[in-house]
């Protein structure tokens, strides 16, 4: 499973989790087949992500990047590098933070763009 931006979710994809409110009211629950409604009903009540269904955290994150453009792509690595700059990028923990902080940049940034 994994927790994918709601921008990346495309129709036809299963719902890994219940998707609830803010008051904790299910939304959509577990193993829905997502479509263009359910996108639309999402939005609509401010979902900002959702559990998806044989979909591995790292391959959500590779398509959510994917999808963006290469101006915030190249942004988010320099403030990314920027953090990192002292780090030991050999060591794959390391790795694997930078890969995370660049993914979280790239939705700061798409999330500021919006506004």
């Amino acid at each position: 499973m994994g927790l994918i931006q709601l921008d990346a979710v495309q129709a036809g994809m299963v719902l890994g989790n219940d998707v609830r409110d803010q008051a904790g009211q299910v939304l959509l629950r577990q193993g829905v087949q997502i479509n263009e409604k359910h996108l639309r009903v999402l939005r609509t009540w401010g979902v900002t992500h959702v559990e998806v269904a044989g979909l591995s955290q790292s391959s959500s994150e590779e398509q959510f990047l994917a999808k963006s453009s290469p101006e915030i792509l190249r942004q988010a690595d320099d403030e990314a590098g920027l953090l990192f700059q002292r780090s030991n990028l050999d060591n794959p923990v390391i790795r694997e933070l930078l890969k995370i902080a660049t993914t979280r940049i790239v939705e700061r940034l798409i999330t500021e763009s919006c506004v």
